[in-house]
């Protein structure tokens, strides 16, 4: 029997046992100061988890050093904060026995700013009705929204606000307005999901003009008494009139009667037990025996892996086998390389526009069709503005607004039949312009004081400075989030160089991307002044030496040149025209009789040789004229010059 009772109870606590829900952290960021995280919004929990986390640093886990306890038990951990913090991933992670339960967390949109305080009410003299507080957090990241009613009318709600002010125009006579206000991060800072709680609020009477504040106690303060006794009265009565009603549920809520479980329990467990002699279980199928069989594996032949042998084996050994041979061809095989995907990198451009390039890898062989969503999820259009490289398209120029910055952005190449799709997150993909107007005074501390303009004016910009002396190595600065640096005790007959850079800082996601430096600016210590052409003001002093040495250079080569070369130049310069008649008959007199002192002695001997005497006879038959003067005898020539030899000696000796 108490075998029996056993298993009752077992089967009774097992119907209405149910496994506990898996806990859920939720964290939130607190005004930009802390983070909390809670699991225990489903209710208080039934045991005590130990909470870990990896403190927004990758491979990294420690405990919790600060509880939220209620009723005893933990419910929560506050955990520190850096601005950087808000664009990492929280990874927390709750144990329990041997048990863990892990979660990532997003929380860029996770921020609850507190309420705004200090407001006041003001009236002009347009007319205008004029509010004022303060955020808690006073940056370009927060935007504000004012709501307003009028004699305790329905509400009107402003638009956002980056302001902290609000102007209700025309206020009407008579009146009484109350306003209250709250705020959250805006846009610019990736839009929070969270706006703060509304700000107490604030009262102008028209008829007074006075700002009141404790609205509970200037509006409620002659009713409180009598509330507070028709109050009083009306719970005596429900009281009395629940007692005389549930008198009997009462008795038996303050003095419970204990019960006897083992007064009926055997009837009943023998009456479960046996039963009806009248029922009997008769099953409604046959068995079929099945035959069982037993493998085991045959390693293949070869050079097997383990893995492929704990693979089943086909049972069919001509398939494989006619598989395996079949595999084999005499055709040659050429690989197949499939081109390269080509890869969009997108920027956005001092937060004006985004660029999306695709020739990073080279100019593009082909003509590809850009996609994008627009940032807007399930939507897609074709690219409006190419950016062309040699008459192919190499990128995209996308139009920006400030939210789009925390979407994601989904491009899409087409050519022909191939698509490629990419996800951007562009967070951290921005670039600014360098400062520009950059400037430096001395003043009286002594101290160098340097002043740019960012090419966006708010606090989401951080700069940083390097500047040299004497052109000697760059100093870097901290990084600023002003727009202004300081150099105390400059040193004298010393020049200066400085230089700045911007980009986006770690409160409104922190950039990957610096800006190009600025333009340099120069400070003379002895001259005191602004120089911002480098180039110029450094060869300024030099032009004029430069310019002097290079002209008297020039022209001691010019009179090198003239003195050496002077005949050819004279030549070149003033070129002589010869006459060819005016010697020519003296110098060929002069070449045929020379000198009459001059007389050619031979002084050989002369052999005698004998003279013969020939005459032209005409060939026979038609011979012209030409043809028979030119037939002369074969040693005519050695006479010929017998002869003139006799005449020369004989006109020596005359």
């Amino acid at each position: 029997m108490k075998m029996v009772g056993s298993w009752l109870f077992l089967l009774i606590s097992l119907q209405g046992y149910e496994a506990p829900s898996t806990p859920k952290v939720n964290c939130l960021i607190i005004n930009l100061d802390y983070v909390n995280c809670i699991w225990s919004e489903q209710g208080s929990p039934e045991v005590n988890f130990t909470f870990f986390n990896n403190r927004f640093i990758k491979d990294h886990m420690e405990e919790c050093t600060t509880y939220l306890q209620e009723k005893s038990n933990a419910v929560g951990c506050r955990l520190s904060f850096d601005m950087s913090d808000r664009f990492r991933t929280l990874t927390t992670k709750l144990v329990h026995q041997n048990k863990s339960y892990v979660q990532n967390h997003n929380l860029k949109s996770m921020v609850k700013l507190y309420p705004p305080t200090n407001l006041s009410v003001e009236m002009n003299k347009d007319p205008e009705l004029n509010l004022y507080w303060n955020n808690s957090k006073n940056n370009q990241c927060i935007e504000s929204e004012v709501r307003y009613r009028i004699n305790n009318n329905k509400w009107q709600t402003s638009t956002l606000i980056r302001e902290q002010n609000y102007a209700v125009p025309f206020p009407l006579k008579s009146s009484r307005y109350e306003f209250q206000v709250r705020a959250r991060v805006n846009s610019i800072c990736c839009e929070s999901e969270f706006w703060s709680e509304w700000s107490q609020p604030i009262l102008w009477d028209s008829m007074k003009g006075n700002n009141i504040t404790d609205i509970s106690g200037s509006s409620m303060s002659m009713w409180k008494p009598v509330l507070s006794l028709v109050g009083a009265m009306t719970l005596f009565m429900l009281a009395c009139m629940l007692v005389y009603r549930e008198r009997e549920r009462l008795r038996f809520i303050l003095i419970p009667i204990v019960p006897n479980p083992g007064k009926n329990l055997d009837d009943n467990v023998e009456a479960w037990l046996h039963g009806s002699k009248d029922i009997c279980f008769q099953p409604n199928f046959t068995e079929r025996v099945c035959p069982v069989r037993e493998y085991r594996l045959v390693p293949q032949t070869g050079s097997v892996s383990e893995s492929e042998s704990n693979l089943s084996i086909p049972t069919d050994q001509s398939d494989s086998l006619s598989t395996c041979s079949s595999s084999t061809s005499t055709l040659p095989v050429t690989r197949y390389e499939a081109p390269s995907t080509p890869k969009v990198n997108c920027l956005i451009i001092n937060l004006d526009y985004v660029n999306c390039i695709w020739s990073e890898q080279g100019s593009p062989e082909v003509n590809f069709t850009f996609f994008n969503n627009r940032f807007i999820k399930d939507h897609m259009e074709e690219c409006t503005t190419y950016l062309q490289e040699k008459s192919n398209a190499v990128g995209c120029r996308l139009s920006y607004d400030k939210s789009d910055r925390f979407r994601t952005l989904t491009t899409k190449l087409v050519h022909q039949n191939k698509s490629y799709v990419q996800n951007h997150n562009l967070k951290s993909m921005v670039k600014l312009y360098p400062p520009t107007n950059l400037s430096v005074e001395m003043n009286k501390d002594p101290e160098l004081n340097l002043y740019w303009n960012n090419s966006k004016n708010n606090q989401c910009i951080e700069s940083e400075v390097r500047y040299r002396i004497n052109n000697n190595k760059w100093q870097t600065s901290t990084l600023i989030r002003e727009q202004n640096y300081a150099v105390p005790f400059p040193l004298k007959s010393s020049r200066y160089e400085f230089q700045v850079r911007a980009r986006v800082n770690s409160i409104c996601g922190e950039s990957e991307f610096w800006s190009e430096w600025s333009q340099p600016i120069l400070w003379d210590s002895m001259k005191g002044n602004n120089i911002t052409d480098i180039s110029g003001s450094s060869m300024s002093m030099w032009k004029p030496v430069l310019s002097l040495v290079g002209a008297m250079t020039l022209f001691m080569l010019a009179c090198m040149l003239v003195y050496r070369e002077r005949e050819r130049l004279r030549f070149i310069l003033i070129p002589i025209v010869p006459n060819p008649g005016k010697n020519l008959d003296d110098n060929v007199e002069a070449w045929l009789h020379g000198s009459k002192d001059i007389c050619f002695q031979p002084n050989f001997t002369e052999r005698v040789c004998p003279v013969r005497e020939y005459r032209l006879v005409p060939q026979t038959g038609s011979v012209s004229e030409s043809e028979s003067n030119l037939s002369i005898p074969t040693d005519q020539s050695d006479s010929l010059v017998h002869v003139l030899f006799l005449n020369f000696h004989s006109s020596c000796h005359k």
